[in-house]
């Protein structure tokens, strides 16, 4: 009987252990999905037609309407001169972190942080792209506020807009995939918001992407050259 007793208590700590580690298992894939949701968006994975990143494919793209929308800040390399690299780092992060969460706010996604600046895709309306300009813009007043208690010579931001046909897809090699965004929509806005610092605009916007406002009639506008 002790025997059967001490062979029960074995296959019942065996059976604890298999279901701990598998619970183990689970929560590590979880954060590996998680994590990588951080890298590659999941609206990204989603417009491709897949749930998990772990179901795409190289070559695996779709052609979309969108609007994309890219920042810059004005006078970066002048401001990176003054600051060694490791603030020059901390600098950058800081302002993503500022204004990056407006553009999930407003249903868009950051595609790429480039450095000093960020390209961002709103695959649903225009009107959300230029709500989170705004908002983007509202941002850095707060974060110069910041600055100015620290002493520190404000910043300003540069947006530019437009809407057009882009595809959206799995380029690279079977060793190393990269979600990737080919369009001459996404070379228009990043040339309208080079266009900011020649117009001492603080965000311009495409024809196109007023075109497709449904409420022009709250937003003040000015025609410069064909854009916005």
């Amino acid at each position: 009987m002790a025997l059967q007793s001490s062979s029960a208590i074995e296959s019942a700590l065996l059976y604890e252990k298999n279901i701990r580690e598998a619970k183990e298992r689970e929560e590590a894939m979880r954060r590996v999905y998680e994590a990588s949701g951080k890298f590659v968006p999941f609206e990204f994975i989603r417009s491709l037609g897949k749930e998990f990143i772990t179901d795409v494919r190289l070559g695996d793209h779709i052609e979309k309407v969108v609007t994309v929308l890219f920042t810059d800040i004005r006078d970066y390399t002048t401001l990176a001169e003054q600051m060694t690299p490791e603030e020059n780092f901390h600098f950058v992060c800081s302002l993503n972190e500022s204004i990056g969460p407006m553009i999930k706010k407003y249903n868009g996604f950051v595609n790429q942080y480039l450095g000093d600046s960020i390209m961002a895709i709103f695959p649903g309306s225009a009107t959300d792209a230029l709500n989170a300009a705004i908002d983007m813009q509202k941002e850095v007043q707060e974060f110069n506020r910041v600055r100015k208690i620290n002493n520190q010579v404000p910043i300003k931001i540069g947006i530019g807009m437009h809407t057009g046909s882009l595809v959206m897809g799995i380029t690279g090699d079977q060793e190393r995939m990269d979600a990737a965004t080919i369009s001459d929509t996404v070379n228009t806005a990043s040339r309208i918001e080079s266009l900011t610092k020649y117009y001492r605009a603080n965000i311009l916007l495409s024809d196109a992407s007023w075109n497709r406002f449904s409420n022009r009639k709250f937003f003040i506008s000015g025609l410069l050259d064909g854009y916005r």
